[in-house]
This record gives structure tokens, C-alpha cells and sequence, in this order.
């Protein structure tokens, strides 16, 4: 055979040979794993449910707004309220039948109410006024409490508040429920406003 011949026929034994080579002892690159995500079984997600009041009374849903006493409050839903017709005199108690008080009852039982009252003091001091009030009602020791960014006291024994503002003694008074917790989560939606007050008319000299 002539050389040329050889050649050619050696040639692709040879381009083989060094393919196989490589296969078996270079370095390759290898294919990166892909990865697949794996779906986790869907769970129920609980919604954020609406909590109770701390005390466990029902929610204070709706506003009472004075016309006579200069003084706001929240209230339950299903309480009634009774406006008071007339300022409150000098010297007299609060009752349900008062009509100078702002009365709520609760609408399943009328025995159990908020009462709402203010008069001026004049030259009453507020310690004296507040601590003959809680005295009437059987309501001392008292301790002092902040409504609406004014100074005032409550009884420790029973729901009662009495609070000074422009110049006016505030009854805040929650009778037949003796829950002090809720009284004071009513006190916090408390607001006052001395100067809408209505107070009685001077009667003329004679």
C-alpha cells in the first residue's frame, strides 16, 4: 500500500481514538440540577376576629350627646336613652326619674342605667362638692381619676365618677351594675363640654 493510501485510511482511526480519549479521561462539564418546587398542602388561614370588651359587657356602639349637661358617652346597642329637660338644681340627688338628668336604660332591664348630670360649683370647691355626693351614695373611699383630661374621683366600691371642668361639677353615675372594669371603659369615651351647658335663669329681684 503507498503512503497517500495509508494516510487516508489511518486518519479517521486516529480523529477516533483521540475522541475516545477525551471522553474517558477529561473533565466535563456537568448539567446543573434543576430544582422543583415542591407546593406545600394549602392551609386555612383563620381571619382576625373582632375581641370582646376586657370586661366582658356588651360593646359601647352608639353616642349619647347631652343637650343640657355639656357631656358626651358611649353606650350598648339596645339601650334606651331619656334626655334631661331641665339643669340640674343645687342641693338635689340624681334619680331615674330626675328630670334633670340624662338617663340610658338598659332596654332589657330598666333597673340598670347611666346617669349623666353637671351644675356650676359657684364657689364650691370641687373636693367638697364630689366628696358630699360620694358620701350620699355610700361611695367613699374614693381615688382620683382623669375623664377627658379632667381632674375628678371615683368611688372604689361602687361605678360612680364626679369630675371638674370649666368650672362645673360632672356626675357620671352608672347604677345596677357593679362592674368597675366596664365603668371605666365607659369613662374613656367620655367627653365634656362645659360650655354647651344650659344652665337655669336667674329669677328676677323682686
Amino acid at each position: 500500500m503507498d503512503r497517500k493510501r495509508r494516510l487516508t485510511v489511518l486518519l479517521p482511526v486516529l480523529a477516533f481514538s483521540v475522541i475516545a480519549a477525551g471522553c474517558s479521561t477529561g473533565s466535563s462539564v456537568s448539567p446543573t440540577p434543576v430544582r422543583t418546587a415542591t407546593l406545600a398542602p394549602a392551609s386555612a388561614t383563620a381571619l382576625p376576629s373582632l375581641s370582646p370588651p376586657p370586661s366582658g359587657q356588651p360593646a359601647l356602639t352608639e353616642t349619647f350627646v347631652s343637650a343640657v349637661h355639656g357631656i358626651s358617652v358611649s353606650y350598648p346597642t339596645g339601650w334606651i336613652p331619656r334626655a334631661a329637660t331641665e339643669p340640674w338644681p343645687a342641693g338635689e340627688i340624681v334619680m331615674q326619674q330626675s328630670e334633670f338628668g340624662d338617663i340610658i336604660a338598659d332596654g332589657a332591664d330598666e333597673n340598670r342605667f347611666l346617669a349623666l348630670a353637671s351644675q356650676p360649683l359657684g364657689d364650691e370647691a370641687f373636693d367638697s362638692w364630689a366628696a358630699r355626693y360620694l358620701g350620699i351614695e355610700n361611695c367613699d373611699p374614693a381615688e382620683p381619676i382623669t375623664v377627658d383630661g379632667a381632674p375628678g374621683i371615683t368611688g372604689t366600691s361602687c361605678p360612680l365618677a364626679l369630675v371638674e371642668a370649666g368650672g362645673r361639677g360632672y356626675l357620671i353615675w352608672l347604677y345596677g351594675i357593679d362592674d368597675l372594669e366596664w365603668f371605666k371603659e365607659i369613662l374613656a369615651t367620655v367627653q365634656l363640654h362645659p360650655g354647651d351647658a344650659i344652665d337655669a335663669t336667674p329669677s328676677a329681684a323682686p
